[in-house]
């Protein structure tokens, strides 16, 4: 468990000041701050085992995460020179490269639109257009544009452009993602996550401090991600701005607890604003592990037996859950499941 300077992480006013007091503060140290079986892991991360959690279960040290942020917003900014406060689409179904690139915009001062893998295809470039977004990141096990040999292609290549399924309209030309099509590009590109990688290991770096009233967070709502399109038009889209100091559960872990960092086990959508808040922000705000569940990287299913049984591995100190995941852990319960009791051990 790392202890943590309250006032120090309190005195922080900007997401910049916070990812470089959380830096800082664990310069050098071989906590963990990622921790996941190894199929979650791909380049340009170098996981290792760690005595606190059982094999399989591999770790990246919060030490070793942030040079390969650092490493990553350097690699962003000489590819795409994406300016400050550029709005930039992420894809993904919660995995550690996903929560590699945010933090690496988050230091390049640009807000992220975290977008729902599982919208449809239209609803995804209206929310673009909505929300003026320059480009998007997408994580190719989370998402197919087409079909299996063509995307394989994309992934591959540096950047593309997503053609508009609807013409703009007069208004919309002047669009940053542009006229033709929304820029993408794949996150997991070997080249690119290789780059980070040698990057990391020169020690080079970029970062770009903001301000407190920057947006650093752009969240969905029921109605933006349950958008109707009709005639090329879209039924009327929420969202919801987030700045720093409403991207954690912060009052509850720094406040009230100033030396609790829990290991969290993070089972929703780290686009979800839930998972945005306890998930997400939890290596900078809170301090502990982050904790990735086993699951396949194209399926993103809850699976009872599966998390319970990871429970028991990982112990986790916090455990955000929705009413659903509550109904069918009950279940197994209920039914009386042959390792009830061990998992009863485990949660005491």
């Amino acid at each position: 468990m790392i202890h943590i300077c309250k006032d120090g992480l309190l005195k922080t006013k900007t997401v910049y000041e916070r990812l470089e007091f959380r830096c800082k503060t664990n310069k050098n140290s071989k906590v963990p701050a990622l921790v996941s079986k190894p199929n979650l892991f791909c380049s340009p991360f170098k996981p290792v085992p760690h005595p606190d959690y059982p094999s399989p279960w591999l770790t990246v040290s919060y030490d070793d995460f942030f040079k390969l942020v650092k490493a990553c917003a350097y690699v962003i900014k000489r590819r795409f020179d994406l300016p400050p406060q550029s709005r930039i689409g992420v894809i993904s179904n919660g995995l550690p490269i996903n929560v590699l690139i945010i933090y690496a915009l988050w230091y390049s001062r640009c807000t992220v639109v975290g977008i729902p893998p599982k919208l449809g295809n239209d609803v995804k470039q209206f929310w673009v257009k909505n929300l003026d977004v320059n480009m998007i990141f997408y994580e190719s096990n989370s998402i197919s544009f087409f079909e299996e040999e063509k995307q394989k292609e994309l992934n591959k290549s540096n950047k593309w452009i997503w053609d508009w399924q609807y013409p703009l309209q007069e208004d919309e030309y002047d669009l940053s993602a542009g006229y033709k099509g929304i820029p993408m590009f794949c996150m997991n590109n070997e080249e690119f996550c290789e780059e980070i990688y040698q990057c990391s290991l020169e020690g080079k770096s970029y970062t770009c401090p903001g301000l407190e009233t920057d947006a650093v967070q752009i969240v969905g709502t029921s109605s933006s991600s349950q958008a109707i399109i009709k005639n090329g038009q879209a039924s009327k889209m929420k969202f919801i701005p987030l700045n720093s100091t409403r991207l954690s559960v912060f009052q509850h872990l720094v406040v009230s607890h100033p030396n609790y960092s829990p290991r969290v086990f993070i089972n929703i959508p780290i686009y979800h604003m839930m998972g945005v808040q306890y998930g997400l922000c939890h290596i900078m705000n809170g301090g502990g592990a982050l904790i990735f569940p086993t699951k396949s990287l194209q399926n993103n299913v809850f699976v009872p037996e599966n998390f319970l049984d990871d429970f028991v591995d990982v112990k986790p100190e916090c455990c955000p859950l929705f009413p659903f995941h509550y109904s069918e852990i009950k279940k197994l319960f209920d039914e009386n499941h042959p390792r009830c009791e061990i998992w009863k051990k485990a949660m005491v």
